[in-house]
């Protein structure tokens, strides 16, 4: 290393002791700014969670190494819900700190509220999804979700039940040909509920859950979803600057390109086919009105209709937000079905005395099956689809007595809530008989949101538990279900990405009923 004498100095040309000088005053400017800037977004951190009780935490890292994506990440929060009760604080990182609600009378504040999603992870599938539902905000959403709500009408879903059926008919051929033996159930029954979610969103046949090679469309759909968690998952990847650079950025955008020109084709295909028929005689004739034929005819007060990149963004939304977690609630309530076999034979003879042997499942039968949609939630509960859910307030609340000020990031964990043992009575054990009408009409609503709770609540969930009801109860009519002791899923092998998966899959034994 060259020392700087005084010698050198006075021979150095003034220019140069003038360029030394304005790098030196530049360099320290900066510095001092960003000193400045991480100050102020510190003491707006600090704000944000005074007087909020916490676990303690590193003074430069916060509660990163405990409140992790991963199973010990879940079992961090519910041992924070279980000292803290209601809410408490974390800070992830130096500069950004979160309060985390547990509890139904912190949840009721927030999910009763319109305050906004938070930003963070929204934006990563904001340019899968477009501005639809999920991402969009403020009066475009006001206005989106009142002219989606007719969509998820019984009415509308009843023919569904057949497209349900159908789909779930591919997966009972394909473990009938197996006869017996081990099935990875995420894999096989998230594959039916995106074959479902297609016939329901534009009746697009794919075939995607028998074909060696995927279908295009699909493969770029499947794929996207998982790059949107593996982004989730990896914090150098966060910046849309640095992701766009890398080589599974690049694939990612790509990817988008593809599923929305594909989305827009098939909405202009659809528009003009209906214009040069009479719409309303060629809607009549159709087995079921899908959710594309909705959005066409959808107009709100004025009268005015949605554009075709609306459309496409609700379409994309439909399908993202609605085969995966419909996929997770199902392989989730197969699997507790196969680890408690006393509660899978109580939902198979409740089947078989509404439905019958040889009679095919009906709209009518669904609500018969009570003591399977209790097992459903309480596998929901056990299991949350969904794992958290956050919010970015948009003006100052008060939570358990603080007063939580504007911008903040506040956390609904859904998965401590329903494992708090202030809410729940010994909530590891799985008892369906929580939600018969006598335990729960004293429930709160805000204590059992597997689907979200308030005005934002998930538009789709009746949607969901249709199809849930008829996949479950069509599998147990056909195959018993257990579960071999080393394929327990300990928390600890949990993975809560955008929704509740195992990082080992989740894995039961079937075979054919006799």
């Amino acid at each position: 290393m060259v020392e700087v004498t005084d010698d050198v100095l006075r021979i150095l040309p003034a220019s140069y002791l003038l360029w030394i000088a304005l790098i030196l005053s530049v360099g320290v400017y900066f510095l001092a700014n960003f000193g400045i800037g991480c100050f102020r977004q510190r003491r707006r951190a600090a704000k944000s969670v005074a007087g909020i009780p916490g676990p303690p935490g590193h003074w430069l890292k916060g509660h990163l190494d405990y409140a992790r994506f991963d199973g010990a990440g879940l079992k961090f929060h519910v041992k924070c819900a279980a000292e803290f009760k209601t809410c408490y604080r974390l800070w992830f990182g130096p500069l950004r700190s979160a309060v985390i609600i547990c509890h139904p009378d912190t949840i009721k504040v927030i999910q009763s509220s319109n305050a906004p999603k938070e930003r963070f992870v929204y934006n990563f599938v904001r340019p899968f999804l477009g501005d639809g539902l999920v991402t969009s905000e403020g009066e475009r959403w006001f206005r989106m979700r009142r002219l989606l709500t007719p969509a998820f009408h019984f009415e509308i879903l009843k023919p569904y039940v057949r497209v349900f059926q159908d789909s779930t008919d591919v997966l009972l051929k394909k473990w009938s040909s197996q006869g017996r033996g081990e099935v990875e159930l995420f894999h096989h029954v998230s594959l039916m509920t995106l074959d479902s979610i297609l016939k329901c969103a534009h009746s697009y046949v794919s075939n995607c859950q028998t074909q060696e090679d995927q279908d295009p469309y699909i493969a770029v759909v499947y794929e996207a979803s998982n790059q949107i968690v593996n982004r989730l998952m990896n914090p150098l990847h966060h910046a849309d600057e640095v992701y766009k650079l890398t080589p599974e950025g690049r694939k990612f955008f790509k990817n988008c390109d593809f599923a929305n020109a594909k989305a827009h084709q098939i909405v202009k295909a659809r528009r003009k086919a209906l214009h040069q028929d009479n719409e309303d005689k060629k809607l009549r004739e159709k087995k079921h009105l899908d959710f594309l034929d909705i959005l066409l005819k959808a107009k709100d007060e004025n009268g005015k209709g949605l554009s075709d990149e609306e459309i496409v963004g609700e379409v994309m939304t439909f399908m993202f937000a609605g085969h995966d977690t419909t996929a997770s609630v199902i392989a989730w309530t197969l699997y507790n079905l196969a680890k408690y076999p006393e509660h899978q034979e109580k939902c198979r003879q409740e089947v078989d005395e509404v439905v019958g042997l040889n009679q095919d499942l009906d709209w009518k039968h669904l609500s018969k099956l009570k003591y399977m949609l209790m097992c459903i939630k309480e596998s929901c509960r056990v299991f949350a689809p969904v794992p958290m859910i956050s919010r970015s307030l948009d003006k100052t609340y008060e939570i358990d007595g603080h007063l939580v000020p504007e911008g903040s990031w506040v956390m609904t964990n859904i998965y401590a809530l329903h494992h708090n043992p202030h809410v729940w009575k010994d909530p590891e054990i799985f008892d369906p008989l929580r939600f018969t009408n006598e335990n729960a009409k004293d429930m709160s609503p805000y204590a059992f949101i597997p689907f979200s709770a308030g005005p934002r609540n998930c538009i789709g969930q009746n949607f969901a538990l249709t199809e849930v009801k008829i996949s479950v109860a069509m599998i147990l009519r056909k195959f018993k279900l257990s579960l071999d002791p080393a394929n327990v899923v300990p928390v600890d092998d949990l993975i809560p990405e955008l929704i509740l998966r195992s990082k080992n899959g989740i894995r039961i034994n079937i075979s054919t009923r006799i």
